[in-house]
């Protein structure tokens, strides 16, 4: 019996070494196979055992960097299968916590969309609460969170202002600029690292002004963001791009042309194809035709005629 029970926990590891081989390699759709197959096979995909198992070995020996290797692994590995790849290091929430959500869950969409969704709500009140530091709207937009990205631009940009340099007892205080994410790129531009300057400094004028410039062209950035058209690329509840029906294509109208307005085709011979596309011979129909029209123009509206 005791045999038996030894068997199953080296196949449950098996299973951990597997997923964390798949998450070192970055092959994430293989990862989301394996959660797929949990409600197919249980015992071929243990999830549900993945952290007890784990558990039981950090209380039968010390941690060691290998056993912490495989807890960063397996945390890449479930963030990527959900397609959340940038919050795996922003977000406080525990790996157990999210494979415990998902295994909970009926089928593995279901346990995506509700997942997305937990996630995404935590990511919302972390951008409210100034909880930015983590956070790109690069790593949002590719993880399908770009409905986040304007709220954490705005977020960036009152932590910019908030962190504004200021002189106190003979020196610039550079502390709340660094700690900003938008300062800190400035910093590096200017190639500064000390956490204050002395205000005889000369680095402090080019600093301030290189400040201002800074928060203006956002600020102007960003209501040229605002009176943007938004972006029409859709994603899925789970992430994905929305697929564009590729069944009937639009055809051009063609419009029909008079004998008066034919193109004379022995106009092109001879000429080069850049001539023939953007300098076209004009023309002006047929010579009864221009002499109507000029008659026609002549004459007043039905308006005024008596």
């Amino acid at each position: 019996m005791a045999t038996e029970r030894q068997s199953v926990a080296t196949d449950k590891m098996a299973f951990i070494d597997m997923v964390s081989d798949m998450s070192r390699r970055g092959d994430f759709s293989a990862v989301a196979e394996t959660l797929e197959g949990y409600w197919i096979n249980k015992s071929k995909y243990p999830w549900h055992s993945v952290y007890p198992v784990l558990e039981k070995r950090l209380l039968s020996r010390k941690p060691d960097s290998d056993f912490s290797n495989t807890l960063l692994l397996l945390r890449d590995a479930v963030f990527g299968a959900v397609g959340l790849t940038s919050l795996s290091l922003a977000l406080d929430v525990t790996t157990e916590e999210v494979v415990r959500k998902i295994t909970k869950q009926q089928s593995w969409k279901e346990a995506q969309r509700n997942v997305r969704k937990f996630l995404s709500d935590i990511v919302s009140d972390m951008i409210a609460g100034g909880e930015i530091k983590h956070l790109t709207p690069l790593g949002l937009s590719a993880d399908g969170l770009g409905f986040l990205v304007p709220v954490l631009r705005q977020a960036q940009l009152e932590e910019f202002r908030r962190a504004k340099p200021k002189i106190m007892k003979g020196y610039l205080n550079l502390r709340p600029l660094s700690n900003s994410v938008i300062g800190r790129t400035l910093l590096r531009q200017l190639a500064i690292k000390e956490d204050r300057l002395e205000e005889q400094d000369p680095r402090v004028t080019s600093l301030l002004e290189s400040y201002e410039h800074m928060l203006v062209d956002i600020e102007i950035g960003e209501e040229a963001t605002a009176g943007a058209a938004p972006e029409t690329e859709q994603a899925t509840i789970i992430g994905g791009p929305v697929k564009e029906y590729a069944g009937r294509k639009p055809t051009k109208a063609v419009e029909s042309r008079g004998s008066g307005v034919q193109t004379n085709l022995t106009e092109y011979v001879g000429r080069s194809p850049g001539e023939a596309e953007f300098k076209p011979k004009p023309h002006h129909g047929h010579p009864k035709t221009r002499q109507r029209r000029k008659s026609q123009e002549r004459q007043p509206p039905l308006s005024d005629r008596k």
